[in-house]
């Protein structure tokens, strides 16, 4: 703790007194509604309210390229703002406002919307939409603080690591106890009731830790006088950055292949394990605590060996571990596969921000200009496009198994979502390992040398 403490004064004395824990908790804040919706959007919409996976899919397809195009507009917006309040806070306080409201109405759908096929896909897209677009507008300007609050990566680890702890925490509320609160405490088997209500308390939480932690930022206000960065110019600079490719396609990759985890686990464990909402929360739950667990240890690793050098073992290491998660039949095997996928996703989760922060730094240095809400907001469109293959994942349960919803769950569920939930986050991990060998990252902020691979 006098550690932490120790950095906490060195940034505040920098920076207006901006404290790493207080920036790094509001993640908790961000991510809490946000999984609920990437865990439990599947399972209430197709399995418990009987939307079709192919109509599910073409929705998802269809808002995954409306969320990837606002992102650049919200990243630019955000970097050209100059506010008696900031350039971030103004899209903090707004958007924490947007998601509780959308978060809720996506998961409180009136009897007879429900009852009506054409009046549940309307309302799915429209507040599935709706909900990204708040969590977009959050994170551009959320994300850009990271680099320009903390300008030395060991500073910057804390404060991530601290976010991505507090992420964390965030998952085991809202994908490990989701299940038991959901289905049986708030709820009942079967219904969707208790989502809706789940939905409500969380927005609640969330809207109040990301004003907590929006109030309690001090932007370095010195940013104000470089000049506002012009849109087309700086999109065409950033798409002719050659890390913005390569490690925004590992990124994506990474994303896409968690999205399919958080979007199928409750179902992999119905359908695969034969296992109750319990065990969901059992399996994720023990998930993400070795995560958490693990993270101290990746940050070990990334003092002594960088972030670079970190990341590029954290990825295959990532795609190894959801090889046992194909052989798993029940709850004890699932576990000890979900032990396996804990390890290197906690230490992607370390090392991705830190990764990506370099490439940011790098940008303002070459062109006089801070400008990480759009430089995060473009490497949000791929990630956000992650949509896609999550859609195609989706579609390929109807076309190959069968699978269209809870009343149509075709002759082989348990295949169809072992696959899901193992081979296809295993392809999207191996491409990003292998990509992930051909890049050159600019150096850490402390380092001399202009390059490290």
């Amino acid at each position: 703790m006098s550690g932490l403490a120790g950095v906490e004064a060195d940034d505040g004395a920098q920076h207006g007194g901006t404290s790493p824990v207080r920036y790094g908790l509001g993640m908790f804040g961000t991510s809490l509604p946000i999984n609920l919706v990437k865990g439990s959007m599947f399972f209430v919409y197709v399995d418990l309210l009987g939307l079709d996976a192919a109509v599910y899919a073409t929705v998802y397809a269809v808002y995954g390229v409306l969320d990837a195009l606002d992102n650049p507009v919200f990243g630019y917006l955000s970097d050209r703002t100059r506010s008696r309040w900031g350039r971030r806070r103004p899209y903090l306080v707004v958007g924490a406002l947007v998601l509780a409201c959308t978060t809720v109405a996506l998961f409180t759908v009136p009897g007879p919307v429900a009852e009506s096929a054409v009046g549940l896909t309307v309302w799915f897209a429209l507040f599935a939409i709706t909900t990204e677009m708040a969590d977009s507008l959050i994170n551009a300007s959320y994300g850009a603080l990271l680099p320009e609050l903390f300008t030395q990566e060991r500073r910057r680890a804390t404060a991530n690591a601290v976010r991505q702890g507090a992420q964390l925490v965030a998952l085991v509320v809202a994908l490990a106890l989701t299940p038991v609160l959901a289905r049986s405490v708030l709820g009942t088997e079967g219904s969707a009731v208790g989502y809706g209500r789940l939905a409500v308390i969380f927005g609640v939480v969330a809207a109040v830790v990301i004003l907590w932690t929006a109030f309690g930022v001090r932007e370095d206000r010195a940013l104000d006088a470089e000049p506002r960065p012009r849109f087309f110019r700086s999109v065409r600079e950033v798409l002719s950055t050659p890390q913005f490719w390569t490690v925004g396609v590992v990124n994506a990759c990474y994303g896409a292949a968690m999205a399919l985890v958080l979007g199928g686990l409750q179902l992999y464990v119905q359908y695969t394990l034969e296992g109750s909402a319990l065990d969901a929360s059992i399996l994720q739950l023990v998930v993400i605590a070795a995560a958490i667990g693990m993270l101290s240890v990746w940050a070990a690793v990334v003092r002594r060996k960088g972030a670079a050098w970190t990341w590029r073992l954290a990825l295959p290491v990532a795609a190894a571990g959801f090889v046992p998660m194909y052989f798993a039949t029940d709850l004890l095997t699932g576990i000890l596969g979900g032990l396996a996928v804990a390890v290197g996703y906690s230490g992607v989760l370390a090392t991705n921000d830190l990764v990506i922060a370099r490439v940011l730094d790098a940008d303002a240095a070459r062109h006089g200009v801070h400008r990480s809400g759009l430089f995060l907001a473009a490497f949000g469109v791929l990630g956000r496009l992650n949509a896609l293959v999550t859609a195609g994942a989706v579609l390929s349960l109807a076309v190959f198994f069968g699978y269209h919803s809870g009343d149509d769950p075709g002759p082989d569920p348990a295949g169809a979502f072992r696959v899901y939930l193992s081979l296809y986050p295993f392809a999207l991990l191996l491409v990003g390992t292998v990509v992930s060998r051909f890049i050159r990252l600019p150096a850490a902020p402390e380092d001399a040398s202009p390059v490290m691979r």
